[in-house]
């Protein structure tokens, strides 16, 4: 049992030596891990109470240290507990976090008729394949480090910057300007909510959210940009057809994002409460084309086609599909996890400034290019097994400096076996020496060679090791008179 723990706590060490080479000095304020740990909740004082309340949640490790009210535009760091009315009086959004983004989209084939639907053999291998991206690889290799112990050691390596940590998490909440921070942050999990895609039971299902998803997200684009009025002139016809829930829930959506897209603009529980009732709107009632009636054939042809040109068409039918496959297109999309669920979000709403939290800026709008966004297929944000490839770049390091110490104290015995052979010269005392040693390793190595694998680069580094060592023995044995004089 000896061997085993000390064999455990050599793991660890090594796990914590490559987490520390990994923190930034000095260290930032994690701002960016903000969006990844937070939750939403939103309730009722008393079920017939129409006022809807915000609240925020930062969490660490799944443990709420500090709850931010949005209508009292305060913080609250102690006293959480369990609470009926956000339980059941409202809706729960909890944390999201991106393990990737898809940058390639793909054609998927949704027969219609009876005679031609997918089994759900062929559906479950086709998202399997497609769209979940199950990787059992990162999960064998977190078991692997945990029980070994070097996923602890890492995690403890890292601690200094971690959110987790209760000094970190007090600088974070001093930080000037953190209410806006996590306010837009939080605004970002709720709009994102209604464009997750999960897990879907069939072909049909998949389809049809899949479609109430184009057409949200679809909105949220033209609410952005809507030079030419056409919302007001939609919400006019909703109105005139007497659906007035239906055009408040339009206009009301359209003026948060506009609120949220204002820098100066402090957002409050309304403009939280906005993309909840559209969203429930679109997705409860359907398209609201539905409710709009055209006195003739002409005029709504007219319609349909101003509706398809912003790529707001409604969803066709079954009748108007036949026995043809129903083509739908799953495009760019982050990889996300929601409470150990996995799915994805399309990219029309994070690839935004407005939609896009503050975290994943890197992975969807890297220079702003769609070139440079979509490079590669799929770009994991923390690969399986990246916990243990950190360790071949901690040794890189490692040898780099080890090679660059000999080498400087090659050049320094050099210079020492030189002025031993002189009987005018004095030698430097050991402080000279140790800070000429220093100067020469830092300003006159080679630079580092990247093409050289750390295994070359380690060997390199052992050779010139072996070298030094062989040439101060050497001097040390050859000049034993330099020492009287």
């Amino acid at each position: 049992m000896s061997g085993v723990l000390l064999g455990f706590l050599g793991l660890a060490l090594v796990g914590f030596v490559v987490g520390r080479e990994e923190v930034r000095h000095p260290i930032p304020i994690p701002t960016d891990q903000v969006f990844d740990n937070l939750q939403v909740y939103s309730y009722r004082d008393a079920p017939s109470d129409t006022t809807v309340h915000f609240v925020v949640e930062l969490t660490a490790f799944g443990k709420p240290f500090a709850e931010y009210d949005l209508d009292q535009r305060r913080f609250v760091t102690s006293g959480f507990g369990r609470r009926y009315d956000r339980a059941f009086s409202g809706a729960h959004y909890s944390r999201l976090k991106l393990r990737g983004h898809a940058g390639e989209g793909c054609w998927i084939s949704v027969p219609d008729s009876s005679t031609l639907a997918l089994t759900q053999g062929q559906f479950d291998e086709l998202t399997r394949k497609t769209l979940d991206y199950v990787r059992p690889v990162g999960i064998v290799t977190s078991l692997l480090g945990l029980a070994s112990g070097y996923s602890i050691g890492y995690r403890l390596g890292q601690w200094e910057a971690s959110i987790a940590n209760p000094r970190v998490q007090r600088r974070l909440l001093a930080l000037p300007g953190i209410q806006r921070i996590i306010t837009h942050e939080a605004w970002r999990r709720v709009l994102l909510e209604p464009a997750f895609m999960s897990t879907q039971p069939d072909a049909a299902t998949f389809a049809t959210v899949l479609e109430q998803q184009r057409l949200y997200n679809r909105f949220y684009l033209l609410a952005l940009e809507d030079t030419s009025g056409f919302v007001q002139h939609e919400a006019n016809r909703l109105l005139a057809s007497g659906q007035p829930e239906y055009a408040r829930a339009m206009t009301s959506f359209v003026a948060a994002v506009r609120r949220a897209n204002t820098d100066s603009v402090t957002l409050v529980s309304r403009d939280f409460r906005a993309i909840e009732t559209w969203a429930s709107m679109l997705y409860s009632r359907g398209h609201w084309a539905n409710y709009v009636a055209d006195t003739t054939e002409d005029a709504r042809f007219r319609y349909l086609g101003a509706l398809a040109h912003y790529n707001l068409s409604p969803p066709e039918g079954p009748s108007s599909s036949g026995r043809h496959a129903h083509q739908v297109w799953v495009g760019p999309r982050a990889l996300v996890t929601v409470d150990g669920e996995e799915g994805y979000v399309s990219d029309e709403i994070p690839a935004t400034r407005l939609g896009c939290p503050v975290g994943w800026t890197a992975w969807l709008m890297p220079g702003g290019r769609e070139s440079e966004r979509n490079y590669f297929a799929v770009r994991w944000v923390k690969p399986p097994g990246a916990e243990f490839l950190q360790v071949a770049k901690a040794l890189g390091n490692m040898t780099v400096r080890v090679a660059t110490l000999a080498r400087g104290a090659r050049t320094h015995s050099e210079e020492t076996s030189a002025a031993a052979s002189s009987p005018r010269h004095h030698g430097p005392s050991p402080p000279d020496r140790l800070g000429r040693l220093e100067h020469d390793s830092l300003h006159h190595a080679a630079p580092f060679d990247s093409t050289v694998s750390p295994t070359d680069s380690l060997a390199h580094a052992w050779a010139a090791l072996v070298d030094t060592v062989k040439s101060l023995v050497h001097h040390t044995t050859a000049t034993p008179a330099d020492s009287t004089r």
